[in-house]
């Protein structure tokens, strides 16, 4: 990613939807299944690889029974 806070920003992002698929007890198979995105791609945007697009975040969403929003929150200074 280009962008320092965009990195940051998904990396936060797939790790707050990562621990909700393991508080429900879903494997990256299993969710796989259910969204029709691929282990791999699951697995980088859980790692904050790649950006999550819109659409694909509120299939993950969907499948983690989530309300697909975000709040950011800053602390400057």
């Amino acid at each position: 990613m280009e962008n320092r806070i965009d990195s940051v920003f998904y990396k936060i992002l797939g790790h707050q939807l990562n621990e909700k698929r393991e508080k429900l007890g879903y494997s990256f198979r299993y969710l796989s299944k259910i969204t029709g995105i691929s282990n791999a791609q699951l697995d980088d945007y859980f790692n904050g690889k790649y950006r999550i697009k819109k659409e694909t975040y509120e299939i993950i969403c969907k499948a983690l029974e989530i309300e697909p929003k975000i709040v950011i929150q800053m602390n400057i200074g």
